[in-house]
């Protein structure tokens, strides 16, 4: 291998090592001659030779320009233009262990919240764990009705924003990578995600809501542009 294809290696691993640089980069909000001089030690130690600052600027550079065009696909960039976004509040995520008498449970749900007329309700389940996402009015009577041990957490005042999104959603990868980024630069939690494969769900807390949605709202305009 090449010193050049070598410190081009080296300057990839340690950007994709540290979150978020990528985006920071690609979006130029860093400078890149600075990181460039900051990572030079990493790079000789990990080549096993001195190397140039001019060539780790350069690869630093090249990695930035290929990241613009990484993450701002074409395909994405033209999902997101043409997808909307609502919100809808007062939901609750309910994290429960997986007993015998979950399921009756959630056939019982499934009887009263009304999902015809918009009422929200989804389970993920995992391996011994599940969460429900239902409307926060209902909460109580779920919690009654499970055994005290078997529920792990209950997180009131959630939001759900909801993108709609064209049918080629599913069909472009990095996506939902490239949303919820745009989120973890503004500080906003993620407290789960559900998706179809025409909708994507973001549940937030109440208080990230409205910073949340000018975010994704933002990215969207941004793609039709």
């Amino acid at each position: 291998m090449t010193e050049k294809k070598s410190i081009s290696r080296a300057v990839e691993k340690f950007i994709l090592d540290e979150p978020l640089l990528e985006d920071f980069l690609a979006r130029n909000l860093i400078n890149q001659s600075a990181l460039a001089r900051t990572l030079i030690p990493r790079v000789e130690k990990e080549i096993g030779q001195k190397v140039k600052p001019q060539a780790v600027i350069m690869a630093v550079k090249r990695f930035a320009a290929d990241s613009k065009e990484h993450i701002q696909t074409k395909k994405m960039r033209e999902v997101l233009g043409k997808s909307t976004i609502n919100l809808k509040s007062g939901i609750a995520d309910i994290a429960v262990e997986k007993t015998d008498g979950l399921f009756s449970l959630l056939e019982d749900l499934t009887r009263k919240v009304k999902t015809h007329r918009g009422e929200v309700l989804s389970v993920v389940e995992g391996q011994t764990e599940a969460a429900i996402i239902t409307e926060e009015k209902y909460v109580d009577d779920i919690i009654k009705k499970l055994p005290k041990k078997s529920v792990l957490k209950v997180e009131r005042n959630i939001v759900d924003l909801h993108l709609l999104c064209p049918p080629d959603f599913w069909n472009a990868p990095g996506i939902i990578y490239f949303v919820t980024k745009r989120l973890a630069l503004s500080n906003i939690n993620i407290i789960d995600l559900l998706t179809t494969p025409t909708e994507f769900s973001i549940l937030v807390r109440k208080e990230d809501a409205s910073r949340a949605f000018e975010s994704i709202s933002n990215l969207i305009e941004e793609c039709k542009a």
